[in-house]
Parts: structure tokens; sequence; C-alpha cells
């Protein structure tokens, strides 16, 4: 049995889901699909997004975690190729009640905390009191 199908298999009340979208690696924890059927499990939501560029590097010259991190892999939500569209509209039309946390794992030499952790909360409270827009997301 995988991991996966022990979760699936394990009561709700046993197991809770942390969900980071923004981990290249965990593309389907975005889709409406797993996101319908599992939701109600999600406790922390972890939001960051993903630089295309340096994600690119990441697989061509095959970096480190370490080395793709230091290159400026993860920003704020909205400033990446991550599409948040699926997330977001889980949030704001279902009775999540869970943590939203926003990461920001960059050099503060070069985006600086609090403006930076400013622009990501203003894009979160934008896009959870406007409807769904799946175009909008991204801006």
């Amino acid at each position: 049995m995988t991991s996966w199908s022990g979760f699936c298999l394990t009561p709700m009340t046993t197991s809770g889901w942390r969900l980071i979208p923004g981990t290249p690696l965990s593309p389907g924890s975005r889709s409406p699909r797993v996101l319908h059927k599992y939701g109600h499990r999600i406790r922390h939501l972890h939001l960051k997004d993903v630089r295309p560029q340096v994600l690119g590097r990441l697989y061509r010259e095959n970096l480190s975690f370490n080395e793709a991190v230091r290159a400026g892999l993860f920003t704020i939500p909205g400033d990446g190729c991550i599409d948040y569209a699926p997330i977001l509209d889980f949030v704001r039309d279902s009775d999540y009640r869970g943590w939203l946390i926003i990461e920001a794992e960059q050099d503060p030499a070069m985006a600086p905390p609090l403006a930076t952790a400013s622009r990501a909360y203003a894009w979160l409270a934008h896009h959870l009191s406007s409807p769904s827009s799946s175009e909008e997301y991204a801006s």
C-alpha cells in the first residue's frame, strides 16, 4: 500500500492533510477533483509560488533543492506559475476553516520581508473577496 492509499483509507479524525500547492512535485494536489474529494481533511494550506525560469533550471541543470532555493525558486502567490484558481475557489466556496499560511522563502535583500508579506496579503485578500475568475489569479 502506498502512503497516499493509506491516507485515503484512514478516517478523517485520524489524519489531516497539509496542502502545499507551491511544491513542484505535487501538481495533482491542486486539481478540483482532489480538492472536492479530500478538501474536508485539509488542516493547513501553505501558499507559495514557483518562478518558472528557476524551475526550468532546476531540471535542466540538475540543481539541488538548496541551489534552486538560493536561485530564487520560490516566491509569494501570484508572482509565479502556480494556478491558484482551484485552490482559492475551494477556500472561498467551501466551509474551509483551517490555516492559510503564506510562504515567502526568498532572499530578504532581494525581497524585503514587510513589503513582500504586504503584497502577498493584498493578493490573497483580493482573490478571496472576489468571485471566481481563473484569468485574474495570475495578477
